[in-house]
């Protein structure tokens, strides 16, 4: 239910930024985001998706043959090693208009220093006006007490996923100012707000946040 309502939660955003007028909409570690094919409002969008090229190709693999509402354009990058800036504007990517950039699930992964220079790169290329949905974890919410602090991380080690990134909502605020506003910053209990969905927030869960924010 946790992921399904968090996916539900940004697709609510998605939907009013395209009302909005803004027609890009950018994926960063897009893995098997399937927006460009489940949503048709999407149709008078480009997609850009911004991703390792290991997981490009088996994701173009696995979507052969099924037409998306979009038009797509792969960006490969790996978020560790190089900037996506220049890949991006290379691939038709037009910083001089607004744009929708989503980045869900990905930081968690990643180290503080790649999430804030992402951060810093995604503001350089937003116009006025482009908007974040943006899901991050904060410091020491994992659950189940001392058992799942000790295990959980392991766990995700063992999966070849290992939990690298924690922000606090003050962090992340503090690094997008003064440029842009949050608009939003809420756990699962907020993201229900947002949707009409069935599913339920779950309370181990509730250390992942969904920040919204506008560039001024």
């Amino acid at each position: 239910d946790h992921a399904v309502l968090r996916t539900q939660a940004i697709d609510a955003h998605v939907s009013s930024a395209l009302e909005s007028g803004i027609d890009q909409l950018v994926l960063l570690g897009a893995g098997l985001d399937a927006r460009a094919w489940r949503l048709p409002e999407l149709a008078q969008a480009t997609v850009f998706e911004v991703d390792h090229p290991a997981t490009q190709e088996y994701k173009r693999a696995r979507t052969r043959g099924r037409a998306p509402h979009a038009e797509i354009r792969f960006v490969a990058v790996d978020f560790e090693r190089e900037g996506f800036a220049g890949a991006l504007e290379t691939s038709g990517f037009r910083s001089g208009s607004r744009a929708l950039w989503i980045w869900e699930g990905v930081s968690m992964y990643l180290r503080k220093a790649a999430i804030l220079d992402t951060l810093a790169q995604m503001s350089r290329l937003s116009a006025p006006g482009s908007e974040l949905a943006m899901t991050y974890r904060v410091p020491g919410t994992l659950p189940f007490g001392p058992l799942g602090h000790a295990t959980i991380p392991v766990l995700f080690r063992a999966m070849g996923e290992p939990l690298r990134g924690t922000l606090t909502s003050e962090e992340l605020a503090s690094t997008l100012a003064p440029n842009w506003e949050v608009l939003a910053d809420e756990n699962s209990h907020g993201w229900k707000r947002l949707t009409r969905s069935r599913a339920r927030p779950a309370r181990a869960f509730l250390g992942e946040r969904l920040a919204i924010a506008r560039r001024a």
